[in-house]
């Protein structure tokens, strides 16, 4: 049967995809009656959070890939993921066990900045130990190093100078894991916070005061911090404006933790999830469309036997291994049914492998016009082989019947 739009429906679920060769095809045959998906599960890296996610450009947004999802053949799925080979990476290193690594840049005492300073919190339990967790790590008083503390596994927010802003955090792990460090310019890991001259102005009680993240921070101090994974990094830009964060190498993902502090007290402050250099690459069709033969969608996973319907066909033909197990229907299952002749004996005008008076009359009923022969019948009836199917024709059979001439034994 064939539904209102065109679609050739062989039952009420199974549908003939013979002619769908692309998503092209599958587009432009505009039904809406039935539907075909495919589940599909992201490359962990490139369409998994936090390092990337998948994008439908055909409508549906922004999913995390993790869980799989079910896919039309019309969706336009891209990967949008931060990419390692776009990082300007400067040094890498191996933070271990139960250790979290803090690096702090030797531009704060440059700065006179004596007021950026973190604690750990415990996040996976009250009971998790680590330095820095009742007193304070302060960056004036380790400018320039480079060192690992010691933590118990599990998860640790960063409180910058005291605050507890955003649900993002630093982790110390029960195994070694690798960082890379990353140069990048402040204003495209934090793109619109601020114009390339690093330098803002901020209101507060009805008072003004300017900012300088490269410049004199004794008096108004713009305080930031950055962590991935169990890397702590407390860089100041440089004079062209790009600061150097140590990123996780399993999560490609790091974010900023600011604060404000003036010469009258605290200001506001918040979490930024750093830019990182992205790639934006479109997932071809996971579909797969048969370029030639019979295909039909929507077969319940079972062994199905293959058989001719027609019964004229049925006679002159048959399936060499007609049976067919299928098994995931999510993916295109090739199998390839070789149709034969049967053998037709000359003379066998309705094909039961006997000659007989039956072939007789089922000659003389296709002279007169009475009931046509049908399939490869008028080809075993022409005994003669002139043509022509008449009179002797049917004289021929009779004298093989009676057994007064035989016809030739042959097959056609």
């Amino acid at each position: 049967t064939v539904d209102k739009n065109g679609m050739k429906l062989l039952d009420n679920d199974l549908v003939d995809f013979s002619d769908i060769h692309s998503v092209e095809d599958y587009t432009n045959a505009h039904f809406d009656t039935f539907d075909m998906f495919d589940v599909f599960k992201a490359d962990k890296t490139k369409g998994c959070e936090p390092s990337g996610y998948m994008y439908n450009a055909a409508g549906g947004g922004c999913i995390d890939g993790l869980g799989g999802y079910y896919i039309r053949p019309t969706d336009q799925y891209y990967y949008i993921y931060s990419n390692k080979a776009k990082f300007n990476i400067v040094a890498t290193m191996t933070v271990p066990a139960n250790k979290i690594f803090v690096d702090v840049s030797s531009k704060f005492i440059d700065i006179k900045d004596q007021t950026t300073y973190f604690r750990l919190r415990p996040e996976t339990s009250p009971s998790q130990k680590a330095d820095y967790i009742n007193t304070d790590c302060k960056m004036y008083d380790n400018a320039g190093k480079s060192f690992f503390i010691n933590a118990d596994t599990g998860e640790y927010h960063v409180c910058v100078n005291g605050g507890v802003a955003g649900g993002n955090s630093c982790y110390a792990y029960n195994r070694p894991t690798t960082y890379s460090k990353i140069r990048i310019k402040f204003t495209e890991a934090i793109p619109g916070f601020c114009d390339d001259s690093l330098t803002f102005d901020e209101e507060f009680f009805g008072k003004n005061y300017h900012f300088d993240m490269r410049g004199d921070s004794s008096v108004n101090c713009f305080s930031a911090l950055y962590y991935s994974g169990a890397a702590i990094s407390a860089p100041i830009p440089d004079a062209d404006g790009y600061i150097e964060i140590w990123v996780s190498d399993e999560k490609l993902q790091a974010f900023m933790e600011y604060d404000y502090s003036f010469g009258s007290g605290g200001g506001g402050g918040s979490v930024y999830e750093v830019y990182l250099p992205k790639s934006v690459e479109k997932i071809n069709s996971i579909f797969e469309y048969p370029q030639k033969g019979f295909c039909i969608y929507n077969i319940a996973p079972e062994t199905y036997t293959i058989k001719i319907e027609n019964p004229a066909d049925d006679r002159d033909y048959y399936i060499v291994n007609n049976t067919v197990t299928v098994t995931d229907t999510k993916e295109l299952q090739k199998t390839e049914f070789v149709v034969k002749k049967r053998p037709l004996l000359l003379g066998d005008c309705n094909r039961d492998r006997k000659i007989n008076s039956v072939d007789i009359v089922t000659v003389a009923s296709h002279i007169r016009g009475i009931k046509k022969l049908d399939g490869r019948g008028p080809i075993s009836a022409d005994v003669d082989e002139s043509g022509r199917i008449n009179l002797a024709d049917i004289a021929k059979i009779a004298a093989h019947i009676r057994g007064v001439q035989m016809l030739p034994h042959k097959y056609v």
